[in-house]
C-alpha cells in the first residue's frame, strides 16, 4: 500500500483546504521527507488526516460522530479528510467528512460521511463502491489487509510510541504481539481445546452409560422363546376366526328372516292404505271420464268460437270506419275554414319586405353587433383619454417637483462651494504664517560657530535665541493641519451636493421626457376618440334601415330591438308553418275519408259471408254434442273445464292402480323369500342368541390379536434394542477414539485460561518479529543482533553486540543512540509483520528523534536511507532543527495567529 496524495480541509490548526501531493518529483527522486514545525503547529494533524479517511478516527481520538468532533477547527462548520493509495488492487480514494447544520459553526452536528471511490486507468472520475462507514471500514481492511491497529504498526508509528516494544514489560509485549499479529486467535484456540476435551470426554461418559442402559432393558429374555409363544397364539386365532365365520353366517340368515317379515308387514299395511286412496279418487275418476269426452270435440268447437268472434269483429269494424269517415268530414269542414285567415295575417305583416324573415333577421343581428362594438370601442376610448389626461396631469406635476427640487439642491452647491473657497483662502493664509514660524524656530535652533545646515554659513545675524518661535510654530502647524482637514469634510460635502445636482438634473430630465409622452399619449386619444364616434353614427344608420321593415325604430336599445326582431321572425315563421300544417291536414284527410268508405264496403260484403258460415257451424256442433252425451252447449262447457286437469288425473290414476300392482307383486316375493330363508336356517336357537354367541367370539379373536400385537411389537423391541446396542458400542468407540485425541491435543496447547498455546505462538511471533529487525540492524550497521531469552514465558530481549566479543547486554543499558537503532529495527520488524497481507510502500514516523546525538542522529538516517532502498517512501515528523537540516524534501507547518497553521512545500497547495 502507498499514499499517494492527502487533501484535508478544517482539521484542528490546519485552517481552510489543503491538498499534499505525494507524487510530486520532490518525492519520488528523495523518497525521504520531514514534516517540521514547532511543537503544537499541528504537523500530526497531517497524518490524523489519513487515519481519519481511512478509519474514520484517529490515534488519539477513537471515534467522531454525531454526538462529539474534536479535529473539526474552531469556528467552522465542516471538515474532511481524502487519501488516494494504490495496493494489487487499483488506486482507490478514502474520503471521510462531516459538517454541521447549515455548515455554520453553531449548527448541530451531522453524521458523519465515510465512502470509497476506484480509479480506473485513465480516468479522472472515480467509481463509487461504498457510501456507509461501516461498509467502507470493511472494504479498507480488505483491500489493505489491515485494520486500524495494525495500519498504526505496519505505516504510521505514532507519537511516544515508537520504543513501546523494546523498553515494555512481558504483559506489555505480549499485548503488542496480540495486537499486531492477531494472536489472540491463540488463546481462544487454546481455551477451545480445553473445552472441547471436556467435552468429549463427557459425551463418551454419557454414551457407555446409554450403552448399559439400553444392554440391562433385555430382561433375561430370547427371541426364540418370544417366537414359539407367538406361533401357538396364531394357531388359537385360527381355530376362533373360523368359529365366528360359522356364527357370522347363521346370524346373518336370522336377519334377514326377521327383516323379510317386517318387510312383508310393512307391505299389507301399505295394501290396505292404497285401496282406501282408491276408493277416495272414484268421484274424481268420473270427471276425468267426462273431460276426456269433452277433449274429444274441442277442436271442432274452437272453430265455431273462431266463427263468432271473427264475424263480431267484422261487424265491429263496419261500425267504427262509418265513425270515423264522420270525424274526418268534420274535421276538414274546420280546417278548411281557417286556411284564408292564416293567409290574410302571414300578408299583413311581410306587407313590407318580400325578404325572408330569417334573411331579415341575421341582417339586423349582425347591424346590432356591429353598433354595440362601436358604443364599446367609443367607451374604451373615452376612458383611455381620461387614463391619458390623468397621466399627462401627473406627469406635468412631477416635472413641477422635479425642477423645484433641482433649484433645491442647486442653491445647497452654490453654498457648498462658498463655504469650500472659504475654506481654502483661510489655508492658504495660515501656510504662509507657518513659513514664516518654520524659519523663525530654524533661526532658534542655530549656534554662533556652528554651520547652518542649509547655506553653510557660520555666522548667523538674523540669530533668535527664544523658545516662544518653536512653540508659535507648532500652534501654526496644528492650526494648519486642522484647516486641511475641515477642507477636507468641505470637499466632501460639496462632493455630494454636486452628486446629488447631477441626480436631480436627470430626475428633472426623465420627469420632462415623460411629460412629453403623456401629451403626445393626450393627443392621439383625442383623435381615436373622434374616429370612434363617426363608427357609432355609421352603426346607428345601418341598423336604422336594417329594422325599417319590421317596424321598429332605433329609439330602443339593441336588446329591445333584437328581441322584437326575434319576435317578428318567430310570429312569421309560425304562422307559415301552421298554414303548411293545415294544408297538409286538409289534402291528408281528403285521402283518409276516401280509403276508409272503400274499406266499408269491402267489409260488409265479408260480414254477409261469415253470417252464413256461422250458420252452418252452429247446427253441426248441436249434432256433436249430443253424439258426446252433452245435453246441450252449457253440459259441454263445464266438462271442458277441466280438460286442463286431465293429464294430472290420468297420472295420478295410473300412479294409484301401478302402485296397488306392485305392491301385491313385492308381497308375494316376499313370502317366497321368507320360505327359502326358513328352509336354509340349520339352528334351533333365537336371533339374540346366536348375536351374543357371535359377540362373545369376535372378543376371543380381539383378546387373542391383541397378545399377538403385543407379543410381535416386544419382538421387535428386542431386536431393536439388540441394534441400538450394537450401534452405540460403536458410537462409543468413536468417542473414545476421539475423546483420546482431544485429550492429548488439550495436553500439549490446552488450557482453560488460555494462556498455553498464546505463549507458544507469542514465542514463535516474537522470533519472527526479532528476524526482521536483525535483518535490519545487518543492514544499518552490523553491531547488534537481538535475541530472545531462553525463557519463552517472559518474551523478553536481550542485545548481542559484535564489537564487544559477542557480549550479550540487557536492552535497558543501551545508550539513547543505541536504543534508537533498535527501536527502530524492531519497529520495522514489527511494521513488516503487521502488514503481512499487503506490501507497505508507504511509512510514517512521529517523533522519536529528540534524544539522539549527532553520530546517532547520523546513524539513524543511514538506517532510514536502508529502509529507503527498499522502494518506501518514509515521512518523519519531526521538530529536531539538526535532522531537517539533513532531509532535502520538507513539509513546513507554519504557525500564524490564534492558533491557526499554513503548508508550505512540494506538492502542497
Amino acid at each position: 500500500m502507498k499514499i499517494l496524495s492527502i487533501r484535508l480541509k478544517n482539521l484542528n490548526s490546519l485552517l481552510g483546504e489543503w491538498h499534499i501531493d505525494l507524487q510530486d518529483k520532490t518525492y519520488a527522486m528523495d523518497g525521504l521527507f520531514a514534516v517540521t514545525g514547532p511543537t503544537g503547529a499541528g504537523k500530526t494533524t497531517i497524518f490524523d488526516a489519513v487515519c481519519l479517511a481511512l478509519y474514520g478516527r484517529t490515534p488519539r481520538l477513537s471515534s467522531v460522530s454525531v454526538d462529539s468532533n474534536e479535529v473539526m477547527s474552531r469556528g467552522t462548520g465542516e471538515c474532511f479528510a481524502h487519501v488516494t493509495f494504490s495496493t494489487d488492487e487499483g488506486v482507490f480514494t478514502c474520503k471521510w467528512g462531516q459538517h454541521r447544520s447549515g455548515r455554520k459553526s453553531s449548527g448541530k452536528l451531522q453524521d458523519p460521511v465515510h465512502k470509497l471511490e476506484h480509479y480506473e486507468p485513465g480516468k479522472e472520475e472515480g467509481t463509487p463502491i461504498t457510501s456507509g462507514h461501516k461498509d467502507t471500514l470493511k472494504e479498507v481492511v480488505r483491500i489493505t489487509g489491515m485494520d486500524f491497529m495494525r495500519f498504526t504498526r505496519a505505516m504510521m508509528l505514532e507519537q511516544g510510541e515508537f520504543d513501546i516494544f523494546l523498553t515494555s514489560d512481558k504483559k506489555e509485549r505480549a499485548k503488542v504481539l496480540e495486537l499486531i499479529t492477531g494472536t489472540e486467535i491463540y488463546s481462544a484456540i487454546s481455551r477451545l481445546v480445553f473445552a472441547r476435551s471436556k467435552e468429549e470426554a463427557q459425551a463418551f461418559r454419557e454414551k457407555n452409560i446409554e450403552l448399559e442402559a439400553v444392554r440391562a432393558s433385555f430382561g433375561g429374555q430370547t427371541e426364540e422363546d418370544i417366537t414359539a409363544e407367538l406361533e401357538a397364539k396364531s394357531i388359537l386365532l385360527g381355530q376362533l376366526k373360523a368359529s365366528h365365520s360359522r356364527t357370522e353366517a347363521e346370524r346373518d340368515i336370522l336377519r334377514e328372516i326377521r327383516r323379510i317379515q317386517i318387510d312383508l308387514d310393512r307391505t299389507n299395511n301399505d295394501i290396505d292404505t292404497q285401496s282406501k286412496r282408491l276408493e277416495a279418487f272414484e268421484p274424481r275418476r268420473i270427471i276425468m271420464d267426462m273431460a276426456d269426452r269433452a277433449a274429444s270435440i274441442e277442436a271442432e268447437y274452437t272453430r265455431l268460437v273462431s266463427a263468432r268472434e271473427a264475424h263480431s269483429r267484422c261487424r265491429n269494424d263496419c261500425i267504427k270506419l262509418q265513425e270515423s269517415i264522420s270525424q274526418s268530414e268534420a274535421k276538414l269542414s274546420r280546417l278548411a275554414g281557417t286556411i284564408p285567415a292564416l293567409k290574410e295575417e302571414l300578408s299583413r305583416i311581410r306587407s313590407s319586405t318580400a325578404e325572408s324573415a330569417d334573411t331579415v333577421l341575421a341582417r339586423v343581428q349582425g347591424a346590432a353587433r356591429q353598433y354595440e362594438r362601436a358604443e364599446r370601442d367609443k367607451l374604451t376610448s373615452s376612458e383611455a383619454l381620461k387614463r391619458a389626461n390623468n397621466v399627462l396631469n401627473s406627469a406635468k406635476a412631477a416635472t413641477s417637483r422635479r425642477r423645484a427640487e433641482g433649484e433645491r439642491i442647486r442653491d445647497v452647491f452654490n453654498e457648498a462651494e462658498r463655504r469650500l473657497k472659504e475654506a481654502y483662502d483661510a489655508i492658504k493664509a495660515m501656510r504662509a504664517r507657518t513659513r514664516t514660524a518654520v524659519i523663525a524656530e530654524e533661526q532658534a535652533l542655530l549656534r554662533d560657530g556652528e554651520p547652518c545646515p542649509v547655506c553653510g554659513s557660520r555666522e548667523h545675524p538674523a540669530l533668535i535665541h527664544s523658545t516662544e518661535a518653536r512653540e508659535k510654530s507648532e500652534a501654526f502647524f496644528r492650526e494648519t493641519q486642522r484647516l486641511e482637514d475641515e477642507y477636507q469634510k468641505l470637499e466632501e460635502e460639496r462632493n455630494k451636493a454636486e452628486d446629488s445636482l447631477e441626480a436631480a438634473r436627470n430626475r428633472w430630465s426623465a420627469a420632462y421626457a415623460a411629460e412629453q409622452a403623456a401629451a403626445q399619449a393626450w393627443t392621439s386619444r383625442i383623435e381615436e376618440l373622434s374616429t370612434k364616434t363617426k363608427a357609432v353614427t355609421d352603426s346607428r344608420d345601418v341598423l336604422s334601415e336594417a329594422i325599417r321593415p319590421i317596424g321598429i325604430t332605433c329609439e330602443a336599445d339593441t336588446g329591445e330591438i333584437l328581441r322584437r326582431a326575434k319576435e317578428w321572425a318567430a310570429n312569421i315563421r309560425r304562422l307559415e308553418e301552421q298554414l303548411q300544417t293545415s294544408e297538409n291536414e286538409v289534402a291528408s284527410l281528403r285521402t283518409v275519408i276516401t280509403s276508409a268508405k272503400e274499406s266499408l264496403e269491402d267489409r260488409k260484403a265479408e260480414l254477409s259471408s261469415l253470417a252464413a258460415g256461422l250458420e252452418a257451424l252452429e247446427a253441426y256442433m248441436s249434432g256433436r254434442f249430443r253424439q258426446k252425451d252433452f245435453s246441450d252447449e252449457n253440459e259441454f262447457l263445464s266438462a271442458l273445464q277441466h280438460v286442463k286437469e286431465l293429464s294430472g288425473l290420468r297420472t295420478e290414476w295410473q300412479t294409484l292402480a301401478s302402485s296397488m300392482q306392485n305392491l301385491r307383486e313385492n308381497r308375494e316375493a316376499a313370502l317366497r323369500s321368507l320360505d327359502e330363508k326358513k328352509a336354509a336356517s340349520r339352528t334351533e336357537g333365537s336371533y339374540e342368541e346366536i348375536c351374543a354367541l357371535f359377540k362373545k367370539q369376535e372378543a376371543g379373536i380381539i383378546a387373542v390379536s391383541g397378545e399377538i400385537s403385543a407379543l410381535s411389537q416386544k419382538l421387535d423391541s428386542l431386536r431393536c434394542q439388540k441394534a441400538r446396542a450394537d450401534e452405540l458400542c460403536r458410537e462409543c468407540e468413536s468417542l473414545k477414539t476421539s475423546a483420546e485425541r482431544w485429550a492429548a491435543l488439550n495436553k500439549l496447547i490446552g488450557s482453560e485460561k488460555g494462556d498455553a498455546y498464546r505463549v507458544f505462538a507469542q514465542k514463535v511471533t516474537l522470533e519472527l518479529v526479532i528476524s526482521n529487525a536483525n535483518e535490519y540492524l545487518r543492514r544499518m550497521n552490523g553491531r547488534y543482533t537481538l535475541k530472545a531469552k531462553p525463557d519463552s514465558e517472559k518474551l523478553e530481549l536481550s542485545v548481542i553486540d559484535r564489537e564487544q566479543a559477542g557480549e550479550i547486554r540487557p536492552t535497558d543499558n543501551l545508550s539513547g543512540g543505541e536504543r534508537f537503532i533498535v527501536s527502530l529495527a524492531l519497529a520495522l520488524g514489527l511494521s513488516q509483520i503487521s502488514g503481512s497481507k499487503a506490501r507497505v510502500d508507504s511509512l510514517f514516523l512521529d517523533e522519536g528523534f529528540g534524544s539522539l546525538d549527532e553520530d546517532a542522529l547520523n546513524t539513524a538516517l543511514e538506517a532510514l536511507g536502508e529502509v529507503r532502498r527498499e522502494g518506501r517512501m518514509i515521512g518523519i515528523i519531526s521538530h529536531v532543527a539538526a535532522l531537517r537540516e539533513r532531509i532535502a524534501a520538507q513539509i513546513h507547518v507554519i504557525p500564524k495567529s490564534e492558533g491557526v497553521s499554513v503548508l508550505e512545500g512540494p506538492g502542497v497547495s
